[in-house]
């Protein structure tokens, strides 16, 4: 394959692993010298006496090559042809780019947008897939990150035009503002889990309770039985609360991957009830409480029962911003448009961060 330009960062310091200009010039079958203009450079750059072996190394290149001057350590890299020669560190190369601007013919610039959006990467995958097969001239990528103690992702989009990259900005604005839920529920992480767990072994206490656990998950984990025979078979009740949560969240997600949504409902409300009534650390108590209303609210939304929907964010008691902007969502769903824009509101007004504030106003019913 033929480029216009190739460049190398690296390899073009004083150890012994840096081979880059060695490898320049067995690559063209030219010969490895010393380059007495570089060589000149290094010996005033350094004091009488600096200027050893080792940085001496960094003055042989191929022969005739031309130098790329430094400005920020004096060792120069150098270019061959259409290869050009820069060193590692990224500040060094960056005050190194104005001396290649007489060298290099510019193409087209490259444009880009970010879309910065609190989700995770397996939620847009499919949906981003779709966008991409209709906008081949401008390329998607998506870069998870963790900020603020709340995981997100940002999609950015470049193409050479500016009008090919709003296009495709559309699309994907598009289906953000009407996501409101995307395959079944996600399973609920529950940190309780390992907390009771942990516990339990620890202290060895209520050796019944834990066989029983062991035993209704080996039960769980068989595919040829339904959830609900699951739940019509299996005594679920445990003198530890916490294996009771963590098993009817398992049964719950099974439910749901089965397409039995009430099911999955009724099981997650349960273990919201459960996890309310237990003494779990506040902490943990609100993280798990906050996954489970969301895979509630959603699944009413899934299946249109407003009555039991509207009925559950009512008792909603840790009314925070992730409850308002689900609030907003629901409402919005069943067209309730000026009660969604005052949960909206209300998620803004909260602790709610730039990136968050822009995608509640972007679901904002018009």
């Amino acid at each position: 394959t033929e480029n216009d330009y190739v460049f190398t960062t690296g390899g073009i310091g004083p150890t012994h692993d840096d081979i880059t200009a060695q490898s320049v010039a067995k690559t063209f079958g030219l010969k490895y010298e010393i380059h007495k203009e570089a060589f000149k450079i290094l010996e005033a750059y350094y004091k009488p006496g600096e200027f050893n072996e080792g940085r001496q190394k960094m003055v042989w290149m191929p022969e005739n090559a031309e130098l790329i001057l430094n400005p920020t350590s004096g060792a120069p890299g150098f270019s061959v042809k259409n290869v050009f020669c820069l060193p590692g560190v990224p500040s060094i190369l960056k005050s190194m780019l104005g001396g290649l601007k007489n060298r290099i013919v510019g193409g087209q610039p490259i444009l880009s947008q970010t879309i910065s959006l609190r989700t995770v990467e397996s939620e847009i995958a499919s949906s981003l897939n779709k966008v991409q097969d209709k906008n081949k001239e401008v390329e998607i990528g998506s870069y998870p990150f963790f900020h603020a103690g709340k995981l997100g992702v940002s999609i950015v989009l470049r193409s050479e035009h500016q009008s090919k990259i709003d296009n495709c900005s559309n699309q994907i604005l598009n289906f953000i503002k009407n996501k409101y839920f995307i395959g079944t529920v996600a399973a609920v992480v529950v940190v309780y889990a390992a907390l009771s767990f942990n516990q339990y072994l620890s202290e060895e206490q209520n050796k019944k309770d834990f066989k029983k656990f062991i035993s209704v998950n080996e039960r769980l984990a068989n595919t040829e039985l339904s959830a609900e025979s699951l739940l019509s078979n299996s005594d679920l009740n445990f003198n530890e609360v916490g294996y009771e949560i963590i098993v009817k969240t398992v049964l719950a997600k099974k439910a749901i991957d089965e397409g039995n949504l009430t099911l999955g409902a009724t099981l997650f409300e349960d273990a919201y009830s459960k996890t309310k009534e237990s003494n779990m650390n506040l902490q943990t108590k609100n993280i798990v409480l906050e996954q489970f209303r969301e895979n509630i609210v959603r699944i009413y939304m899934e299946i249109d029962d407003y009555e039991n929907g509207a009925k559950f964010l009512e008792m909603g008691n840790n009314r925070d911003a992730s409850f308002y902007e689900l609030a907003g969502d629901f409402y919005k769903y069943f067209g309730e448009n000026e009660l969604a824009n005052e949960n909206y509101d209300l998620a803004i007004s909260a602790d709610t961060d730039e990136t968050q504030k822009n995608l509640i106003n972007l679901k904002r019913p018009r």
